[in-house]
């Protein structure tokens, strides 16, 4: 059970920090298939919350050598380049480079004393933000994230609660939320996960680091709570 394996606990002094990145595709590989391992950061945000999702504090980076460079153009998500450059031109997202957001990043979570940190498909963040850093220093700094800092996944979280729920399951039955294996289960996205917190079946994720974060909270809370009822 991931709940056991991460050791979860909860406490009212706790303080978790939320994060998520959006990236450019990454690379072509010599088959010819775009490999997103090697995905770039360009838009890193992070919230701190605590266990039942309230927010405490907030930073929202934009990579200055990522954001500026030609792989932009080919970002799939490269339409909302214009939000971007509104939001750096109001002062909402502060623009940086990638070892000012090292420091920053490490000093703001340092600062909340945060038992852990998570994201929804956390591997997915972990990856990109590591191969940003090694690729703008060429590996002289490796790891994003300080070393010993838990992170937890939510959407594991989700699959061992929120998706065993009955409702759930006929909920993305009834509104074609099935996935394509041989054997159907019910889908994880943070997307969908959040169309049935929230009762909300019109809703679309932004693909924006901040707003995103906002329905990842929502889900840690869900399924925490549901953890802890069911314990």
């Amino acid at each position: 059970m991931y709940f056991e394996k991460i050791g979860f606990a909860l406490s009212p002094d706790d303080r978790f920090a939320v994060t998520d990145t959006e990236t450019t595709n990454g690379y072509i590989d010599e088959n010819g298939k775009l490999c997103l391992i090697d995905s770039f950061v360009y838009d890193v945000s992070v919230i701190i919350v605590d266990g039942l999702g309230n927010i405490y504090d907030k930073r929202k980076y934009i990579c200055d050598e990522i954001f500026h460079s030609p792989m932009m153009k080919d970002a799939f998500y490269a339409n909302k380049i214009p939000e971007y450059v509104e939001s750096i031109n109001n002062k909402d997202m502060a623009v940086m480079p990638i070892m000012n957001i090292y420091y920053d990043f490490r000093n703001f979570l340092k600062s909340y004393n945060v038992k852990a940190i998570m994201a929804h498909n956390a591997r997915f963040d972990y990856r990109a933000l590591n191969n940003t850093l090694r690729y703008l220093t060429g590996s002289k700094f490796r790891f994003f994230l300080p070393y010993g800092l838990p992170i937890w996944d939510t959407q594991q979280m989700a699959r061992e609660t929120i998706c065993k729920r009955e409702d759930y399951i006929t909920y993305c039955k009834e509104n074609g939320y099935m996935t394509k294996h041989a054997v159907p289960r019910p889908r994880e996205t943070a997307e969908i996960l959040y169309r049935y917190i929230s009762g909300n079946n019109d809703f679309v994720e932004v693909h924006k680091g901040y707003e995103d974060i906002l329905i990842e909270k929502e889900i840690f809370v869900t399924s925490t709570k549901q953890y802890l009822q069911d314990c």
